[in-house]
């Protein structure tokens, strides 16, 4: 299987006071993580905090 790059504009560097540097994030959809694929590029491509946003409402 190829490696695949992950186009850099898939990954936000957001700045983290606490380390001190921005860490790259990116995001996927609930449907992304089924296709390992799609989540590795942006892995690849240096991505360190990985989003998957989900339409589950937090419990009470």
């Amino acid at each position: 299987m190829p490696i695949l790059q992950a186009p850099a504009s898939r990954l936000l560097k957001v700045p983290v006071a606490r380390l001190g540097r921005e860490v790259p994030t990116t995001a996927g959809t609930r449907f992304e993580v089924a296709y390992d694929q799609l989540i590795r590029e942006s892995v690849v491509a240096a991505g360190e905090l990985i989003v998957i946003p989900t339409n589950v409402p937090p419990s009470a």
